[in-house]
Formats: structure tokens, sequence, C-alpha cells
């Protein structure tokens, strides 16, 4: 009866049963794992296949069933709860946001040849290249100043900052020149080194990227995160292509879970909230409690500033989404009487976070604004992001979800009821609505792999519906 009933939930969701077929078991040994479905729901099953269109699993519930399962509908894929408690020296994040652990070997004029843990001598092109952290000082470094885009920054030990051209590196030095010094850098005193901008921001896989394509996110026991496309399972190890167009196998032993996506950002499983603006006793603390509660094995991150440093991108760069709390202490016209407020806007929220949220939300990851007010609309005309008006706001009225909207109501039903002054938006170009009403309290426009997601609900009144609106916001795809 269990294994009856649990087939019939599958099929409930979409998912399809497949017979017992001999013919379609692979010749190794299946791999234990938990699969987590996009809806929320999680069994354990043996991973048969993998490609880049979803996964053929056995339930461990219904051991005489294969089940094929869209990478839509697949959230994550666990195989392990053991991290590695021997961090390699180094962490190099590139500019599609994999993080490498491993030995630096060498620069020169057109790649890095870097050792990474457990998968042994990689070639990466210069142009890919963000930064590289001492894997002991990760939480403890300050920012390098980097005093024009084209240079190189390092943050060595006792504080010292330096700035320049490299052109080439070894194991133990690297030579720095700029118009007011030339050094001999010892590689062992460098706690941070943020490498230039490319001439060309680079965009993940720009041969491969199209309509429909999707990336495989890797998570090793050693804390490496790989990207990369056209994933195969064979035997015990994942096949994938990376950034360099290298093809990687990583045994099956040294992942804690993988995950599919759209973008180039994946269930990292980790959320930023930026609370500089609102209310924290009132709207901020019940949101981040409505995604704790809703996420429970999610890590959130809290940042209170109002300027937007190293360390904001380096939680910005591992995150699913940053969401923002009724910023009810914003207001642009207040801003812009003043200088303070001039410099505000221009040197910060253009020049800082502008880049940084654009850069994010091409990659994938999703900006989540909620309870937005009249004033505090110049907030999102300062970023340049989504075009919208705001027409009323209403208490306890029942909305029904679009079609375009099914996401954002999973696990919810075709309606939910607003809560206490909750927003309506009139979309704008490219806004789309997701639910039936016009203007509508969700409001959505897609930003290449991201999304900029507007919830008219505040937060400082709850429910299990917008809860869950809130939840699925952060975790929203294109697929």
């Amino acid at each position: 009866m269990m294994r009856h009933g649990f087939a019939i939930a599958l099929l409930r969701s979409g998912i399809f049963l497949l017979p017992a077929t001999p013919w379609l078991l692979p010749a190794s040994q299946p791999l234990s794992c938990e699969i987590r479905l996009a809806n929320g729901d999680r069994f354990q099953a043996e991973l048969l296949s993998l490609d880049a269109e979803g996964i053929l699993c056995q339930p461990a519930l219904s051991p005489g069933t294969q089940v094929a399962i869209d990478r839509s509908r697949t959230r994550q894929i666990r195989f392990s709860d053991e991290a590695n408690d021997s961090p390699a020296p180094f962490s190099l994040t590139l500019r599609d946001f994999s993080e490498l652990r491993g030995e630096w070997i060498e620069l020169n004029a057109e790649e890095l040849l870097f050792d990474a843990q457990d998968l042994g001598p990689l070639q990466i092109p210069r142009s890919w290249l963000h930064r590289l952290e001492r894997t002991d000082t990760l939480t403890h470094h300050g920012s390098a100043l980097q005093t024009s885009p084209r240079e190189h920054a390092l943050f060595l030990t006792r504080g010292i900052q330096l700035s320049g051209e490299v052109e080439r590196a070894d194991r133990q030095t690297l030579q720095l020149k700029s118009e007011s010094l030339a050094a001999q850098v010892q590689l062992s005193a460098v706690q941070l080194w943020e490498f230039p901008d490319a001439e060309t921001s680079p965009r993940p896989f720009p041969a491969q990227r199209a309509a429909g394509s999707s990336y495989l996110a890797l998570d090793l026991r050693n804390g490496t995160h790989l990207v990369g496309q056209n994933p195969e399972l064979q035997g015990r190890a994942i096949h994938l292509t990376l950034v360099n167009q290298e093809r990687l196998a990583v045994p099956v032993e040294q992942l804690l879970g993988l995950s599919f996506s759209a973008g180039n950002l994946f269930d990292s499983r980790q959320i930023l909230v930026w609370d500089a603006y609102a209310d924290r006793d009132g709207e901020s603390r019940h949101t981040v409690e409505a995604l704790r509660e809703g996420l429970p094995d999610w890590e959130i991150q809290v940042y209170h500033q109002r300027l937007f440093d190293d360390e904001f991108r380096r939680q910005l760069l591992k995150s699913r989404a940053l969401v923002i709390p009724e910023p009810e202490h914003f207001s642009n016209h207040s801003l812009e009487e003043s200088v303070d407020g001039e410099r505000f806007l221009r040197e910060v929220l253009h020049e800082d976070l502008e880049p940084a949220l654009k850069e994010f939300l091409r990659y994938g990851g999703n900006l989540v604004f909620c309870g937005l007010q009249q004033k505090h609309l110049g907030l999102l005309e300062q970023l340049d992001l989504l075009a919208t008006t705001i027409s009323r706001s209403r208490d306890n009225s029942e909305v029904a979800f679009s079609p375009r909207g099914h996401q954002i109501g999973e696990g919810i039903g075709e309606t939910f009821r607003t809560t206490n002054s909750t927003q309506f938006y009139q979309p704008g170009p490219k806004v789309e609505s997701w639910t039936t009403e016009r203007p509508s309290p969700i409001v959505a426009q897609s930003f290449d792999g991201g999304w900029v997601i507007l919830l008219g609900m505040d937060y400082f009144q709850q429910s299990d519906a917008t809860n869950r609106i809130l939840c699925n916001a952060v975790r929203h795809t294109a697929l």
C-alpha cells in the first residue's frame, strides 16, 4: 500500500513512472542519494542515470519502479552531509561563480595553472579569474584596494595593500608593477588577490548559452563549487564541461550534492537579506523568520550596512537570492535634496550596488523586493531595474495565480489571500503579472538567467500562503 501511494503521489507531481526494464539499468552499481523536488518533497532513491534533461532513479519506497524526473522538477540531489575537514590552502573564485579549492601552480600571460583538490591540475583562462583567498582567512580579510579596474589588487599580511600589473607568478613569488613601484611579493604573504576586470565582462559558456540551456552545479565535500554543462553519469562519476571547455570527471564519493539551473547561480541554499533601510524589529525580522521557517536547511546572511564592501559582494556571489524587506526608511526625494544623499545615489547605488546586482541577475540570481510603496520606487529607478507604478493597497483580498505564476504558487493552490496593506503594482514593459489581477500584488521581470520579483506584502502580517510565496520567489527559476 505504501509503495502504491508513493507512486500515485509521484504521478500527481507530473513525474513519469517507468517499468523496471533491465535494459534501462546501468551496468555500474546504483548510487544512493536523497532526491529533493522543486515542490519541497524529498525521498531516498538510487540514482540510475543523469544528463542535461534530468534524472532516472529508483525510489527506496518503490524498488520495482524507475522514475524519470525532468530537471525543472529537481531541486537538488544530495549524496552526503559529511564535509572534508582538511581544506586546501587556497580558494579560487571564477567569474561564473565556481569556487575551487587547491594549490596555486603558475600564472602566465594566458592562463592560470591551478592544482584543484581532488580534481587535479586545471588550466583556467586569465579572463575568468575573479579572486584568490587563503582558506584560513576567508572571513577575516579586508578589502583589497583596486585603483583601477584593469589592475590586480593584493591584500597582504599586516594589512599591507598593493595594486598594479602582474604578468607572471610561480609557486613562490609574483612580480607587481605600477607607476609608483616595482615589487617582488612572496605568495605566502598574500591573503587576498583580486584580479582585474576582463575587457569584456565574460558571460558563462557563450557558445552554448541559448534559450532552454541548462547548467549543473556540483558541491564537493572539500568546499569546491563547480558550474558546468552537458552532465552525464558514467559509472560512479559525474562528467561535465567546465568554463574552459575542459571535460572533467568528479567521483560521486567526493560530492555533497548537485543541482540543475537555467542560470549560472544555483540552489546554493544561502539567502542574503539586505535590511539597511528596513524596520529591523518589524518587517525585516518577520521576513527573516518566514524564510527560516519555510527553508529550515538554508543559510541566511543579514547585511545591515548601507555601503557595499567586499564582504557584501562575496556573500552575494554565494547566494541564490537577495531579499530586500520593505525599505520604509528609504526616500528617493529626500536623498536627492541633500549633498550627502546625491553622493550616496551616485557613488553607492550607481557605482557599487547596480553593477553587482546586474552581474548577479545575469548569472541567475533572484532579487526579491517586499512591500515597496510609492516612495520606495526610486530605489528601482536608481538601480535601473523593473519598471512599474503602484495603483493601490488592499487588505484581505483573494487573488488567483496566473499561468505564468504557477511556480510562485507551488504548494498553495490556485488562489491566496493578501495580508494587511498589500501593494498592487501596474506592470510596465517586459514586466509579468503572476496573478490574474491587474494591477497585481506579484510582478516580475526576467533578466537573462535571474529575476527581479516584487511582492506587495510587507510581511509585518503573515500567513502560511504569503510565507510560501516568499520562499518560492527565492527559489524561482526560468525553467
